[in-house]
């Protein structure tokens, strides 16, 4: 009998638990703590680059009422956008600021949101949508107290329903930016236990001690304002080179007319002057970006 050719649909990989533990890595009954890290590693990198505050925070909760599961995570950046929101709605492509950026404790998958809706809607789909709220998924800004609520559905094909809406102000505190609120039942018995997500924040404020972390209202230690931002950038020794002309190439997209010396003192390990002048030697002088991705394209690399 001659081999078929068969077919299944792409959302299949997101939408089921078994094809979400493919993409993931994760199996089902660690869901849970899976969306509460993606969730706080967003939430990090807002607060990292644009908090608003002495220190980055990020706050989470985790509480069980009525058989569901709500997790929370808040930052103290500037309030999610429409143009973010807008990504993260779209599942036809990946999104992610660190597709070109090194962190070694952080994630830079660029699908965590699509696998965030997929395990939302799979896990409800296997509650038989008993107890499912109107909106399992919403995320606000503080800012312009606006709340997003969103709902992926399928049928014949994968969608997010998107809703805008301003709301009263939901005051936090510390929290100046976003809240995500995410509501799942319960699959497994663990999920409801108080202490349940408490390692994971754990984890979170000890790799990151220039964040101030709390969770369900317990503040972990963080460093003093002077140590953050030696703390929060870049190493330069983390690249190689062929990572390092990436980022130069990506950088020189959004910001062409930059110097190499202004980028390169963006990192640490590079802001001495007898650093950055002995790059900037080996580099060929200091030069804009854009000038330094034209030359790569044509030489394939500067090293």
């Amino acid at each position: 009998m001659p081999r078929q050719i068969l077919s299944r649909t792409y959302e299949s990989d997101f939408l089921t638990l078994h094809g979400l533990q493919t993409l993931s890595g994760c199996v089902p009954q660690e869901l849970d703590q899976f969306i509460v890290k993606e969730l706080a590693d967003n939430a990090l990198d807002a607060a990292d680059e644009q908090h608003s505050g002495n220190h980055p925070s990020v706050q989470v909760w985790s509480s069980v009422k009525d058989g569901v599961l709500e997790l929370k995570v808040s930052d103290n950046a500037f309030g999610i956008d429409n143009e973010a929101i807008r990504k993260i709605a779209d599942l036809t492509r990946k999104y992610s600021s660190r597709f070109n950026y090194k962190y070694p404790t952080r994630g830079s998958m660029g699908h965590a949101w699509k696998l965030i809706l997929g395990a939302t809607y799979a896990l409800w789909n296997n509650a038989g949508r008993k107890n499912e709220p109107e909106a399992p998924i919403t995320i606000y800004n503080h800012k312009s107290n606006t709340q997003y609520a969103l709902r992926l559905e399928y049928d014949e094909e994968a969608k997010v329903v998107l809703e805008k809406k301003k709301v009263p102000n939901v005051s936090i505190e510390e929290t100046t930016g976003t809240t995500v609120t995410v509501k799942l039942p319960i699959f497994n018995p663990e999920w409801a236990k108080d202490d349940r997500h408490h390692l994971t924040v754990f984890q979170f404020a000890l790799f990151n001690p220039h964040v101030l972390f709390t969770y369900n209202g317990k503040r972990f230690s963080s460093l003093t304002e002077k140590d953050i931002h030696a703390k929060i950038r870049e190493s330069g020794h983390w690249f190689s080179f062929e990572e390092f002309h990436q980022r130069v190439k990506a950088t020189a997209k959004d910001y062409p007319e930059t110097t190499l010396g202004q980028f390169v003192s963006g990192f640490r390990g590079f802001s001495g002057f007898h650093q950055q002048k002995a790059l900037l030697d080996r580099l060929g002088g200091d030069r804009t970006l854009s000038s330094i991705a034209a030359s790569l394209d044509e030489t394939n690399g500067l090293f």
